[in-house]
């Protein structure tokens, strides 16, 4: 409502979005439950906790790309404001792939076993992460400057995932046991990571021009 009155009306059309992603949250965990209790085996709890995971990416992955299609700025922008270059890129995936392999080494020692989680966890991050790569590459071969500048923020922010997970893991384990901890950062760390994404690129639209 600020945005709004203040005219920002692009601030305002991507902070709504992101709230009408929350607000589907209820109705697609719902979706999710039924997809994922198909199997025999699956339990109550473990439909909840695949449906909290899969619904975080979803949603809003949603968001995102209802902001990324509804923008009217001009494809070329010379205001758009300037990440660092390459270098960021490089460190970025750097040290997201160091924490991948330290999320695996303290799976593999605390928790051992393979269970449905970690599966849809892997499935939903990578096929995200691949989508923004591919969204990102394409606006860049089609010139589209303020698109591919905002797909390299998402792509960053997906790639910064394991980074956020290992340390809510750490966190969460202060209070609860490894393997719950590794449950609530499987819930949360993914939706932190992509609103982060969100909120930077709803930021740079203040005052911009189209």
């Amino acid at each position: 409502m600020l945005a709004a009155g203040m005219r920002q009306i692009a601030v305002h059309q991507s902070l709504m979005a992101y709230s009408f992603a929350l607000l589907f949250t209820a109705p697609a965990l719902r979706l999710l439950w039924l997809a994922f209790g198909v199997g025999r085996d699956t339990t109550q709890e473990l439909t909840n906790l695949l449906g909290g995971i899969a619904s975080g990416f979803l949603i809003l992955v949603g968001a995102i790309v209802a902001c990324r299609y509804s923008d009217a700025r001009s494809a070329v922008a010379a205001w758009a404001p300037r990440l660092p270059g390459a270098w960021l890129d490089c460190a970025v995936w750097t040290v997201s792939g160091l924490c991948v392999v330290a999320i695996a080494l303290l799976y593999r020692t605390e928790i051992g076993a393979t269970d449905p989680m970690l599966v849809v966890l892997i499935v939903c991050y990578i096929e995200v992460l691949v989508g923004f790569v591919w969204a990102r590459t394409c606006a860049t071969r089609s010139g589209q400057e303020v698109a591919a500048y905002d797909w390299r923020i998402h792509s960053l922010s997906v790639a910064a995932t394991p980074m956020l997970f290992l340390v809510y893991w750490a966190l969460y384990s202060t209070q609860y046991t490894c393997y719950q901890g590794f449950q609530g950062a499987a819930l949360t760390a993914p939706a932190s990571a992509l609103s982060l994404g969100l909120f930077f690129t709803t930021a740079i639209r203040w005052n911009a021009k189209n």
